[in-house]
């Protein structure tokens, strides 16, 4: 049996046991945790790419100053 059955057996036993309604709630608490992560990932590389900016430009004043 391949992973992709396994894990589709899987989800259908989940859902028959514990109620769609828990499987949809589950699932949408999944998705609001990870959309949390990809939305702190893009803060922390905006901050990086703000933090190499301002570097560039400081060498960038540096360049022209000498």
């Amino acid at each position: 049996m391949s992973i992709i059955e396994q894990s589709k057996k899987y989800w259908i036993s989940y859902i028959r046991r514990y109620d769609s309604q828990k499987f949809i709630d589950k699932t949408f608490e999944e998705i609001e945790f990870l959309n949390d992560k990809i939305s702190q990932y893009h803060i922390e590389e905006r901050e990086y790419l703000d933090r190499i900016k301002y570097l560039e430009k400081k060498l960038y004043m540096v360049k022209i100053l000498k």
